[in-house]
């Protein structure tokens, strides 16, 4: 069973809307979407209905090379970006093939709680750390993706009530978007490469998913403060059946 991550996304809901920050891993079509919405903002564009001409295909698949695929940034956003009433609690949601896991974490506001009361207010309600899956993994392995989706969204709002570390990071994000939209288009570059470039946050996240596919044990410290650490028993477990080792700094996970 292949309990591989394919995605691994973060939205948040605020007083500006939902956004999408930061999806990894992105791809070439993920790009070329954001050069086609540039593309049609051209007032004196012309926009061609496609419908007159082909009928599309319906999607059945989001999956492609083991990678989520076929989901804009407008639909990510739409779909997990989740109204307060869903905060705290486990999100999941299945389209075609695949599998979405998360728990929202919502922000109190700064005068909810005494020890919160120096907190600056921020524009951020709520944020969710989303796994996509693929649709038939267990649901042992989906309740674990989501045991990590809320250690990462607790230690991250911590990270906020005690830094404002989101707010910063969620800035940096959002300077990235605009700047990759202001490029000319035949010079446009992922917006998620030039965040992954300057976001710690981001590169947090990518080494999750990252150890996720590699040994299936996950150690960070977030914002070099709060130690997260994960494992992911059905990879693990099989690594060791297989005579594959589980290297010596990782273990401490598994205690």
């Amino acid at each position: 069973m292949d309990v591989n991550p394919l995605c691994i996304i973060l939205v948040t809901n605020g007083s500006r809307g939902d956004r999408l920050l930061f999806r990894y891993p992105f791809t070439v079509e993920t790009a070329m979407e954001t050069k086609a919405i540039n593309k049609r903002r051209n007032p004196y564009s012309i926009i061609v209905d496609d419908t007159i001409t082909t009928t599309p295909l319906p999607q059945t698949s989001n999956i492609s090379n083991g990678k989520l695929a076929g989901f804009s940034d407008k639909v990510i956003s739409n779909l997990f970006a989740v109204k307060s009433e869903l905060s705290d609690s486990k999100f999941e949601l299945k389209v075609n093939d695949v599998r979405f896991v998360g728990h929202p974490v919502r922000l109190l506001p700064s005068s909810a709680k005494l020890k919160h009361e120096k907190r600056k207010t921020s524009t951020i309600i709520l944020f969710n750390i989303v796994f996509a899956l693929k649709a038939t993994l267990n649901h042992d392995a989906v309740d674990c993706y989501h045991d990590l989706s809320t250690r990462l969204g607790l230690a991250l709002r911590h990270e906020e009530y005690r830094c404002q570390f989101l707010s910063s990071e969620a800035k940096i994000m959002l300077a990235a978007h605009d700047e990759a939209t202001q490029q000319p288009e035949d010079g446009q570059v992922s917006p998620y490469q030039l965040i992954l470039d300057r976001s710690l946050l981001a590169r947090h996240l990518k080494q999750a998913y990252d150890e996720l596919l590699g040994s299936g044990i996950v150690q960070l410290r977030l914002n070099n403060w709060i130690e997260v650490s994960f494992c992911l028993p059905q990879k693990v477990h099989r690594s060791l059946a297989t005579g594959h080792p589980v290297n010596v700094s990782s273990r401490s996970a598994l205690l």
